[in-house]
């Protein structure tokens, strides 16, 4: 190889800037910036996102109005007797009571959580199935902190006599959640099978 078809050519080094192993973390906001940037806010399917989670919030707070407007505190309603009642109750706590009384944690909590979804909203595929439950655990995350922030506890009116008494936005938020689990767990199972057949 003649010196002058050197000239110009670099050699690979694995310690260069561009081949350096970037850091998960770095990565992730790298990909969030650019789901960002890509959607737009409210362009795209952010549209239907935010959509799918105001309906939520919106929904979960007309509930709550009229339960407040036209049931007084404690009032149980029965729907279907001895199974499903509508009970009005303030629930200063979380679930299962617990962190009772400590609103501004709670509301510290609400709003950690509204970011990570709107952050992951961001940083996974637009067509990615969690989008849906993301929306749904939005939606319900910020009904319930509206409560914590105007009234100073939240609406609850489901009432099952054997489990405590939660709210719309609660299933919205628990739904979500299984979703994500159920899809998470049925991805790993799904790489787990092709893992087997290519090892074959």
């Amino acid at each position: 190889m003649s010196r002058s078809a050197c000239v110009g050519h670099t050699h690979p080094n694995k310690y260069h800037r561009h081949n350096r192993p970037k850091h998960p973390i770095l990565r992730a906001w790298r990909k969030f910036f650019h789901g960002l940037r890509r959607r737009r806010l409210f362009k795209g399917r952010g549209k239907e996102f935010y959509a799918l989670a105001f309906s939520v919030f919106l929904l979960d707070q007309v509930i709550k109005i009229i339960v407040n407007k036209l049931m007084f505190m404690c009032q149980s309603i029965p729907i279907i007797p001895e199974v499903l009642h509508l009970t009005y109750i303030q629930n200063q706590g979380a679930a299962f009571g617990l962190f009772f009384g400590q609103r501004t944690i709670l509301i510290a909590i609400g709003i950690m959580v509204i970011m990570l979804m709107i952050y992951y909203h961001y940083l996974i595929g637009v067509h990615d199935p969690t989008q849906i439950a993301l929306a749904l655990i939005l939606g319900g995350s910020v009904g319930n902190i509206t409560d914590r922030i105007l009234r100073g506890s939240v609406v609850d009116y489901v009432d099952f006599r054997v489990w405590p008494i939660f709210n719309l936005a609660d299933v919205m938020i628990n739904l979500g959640v299984l979703f994500i689990i159920f899809y998470l767990f049925k991805r790993k199972k799904r790489r787990l099978k092709s893992t087997r057949h290519y090892s074959k």
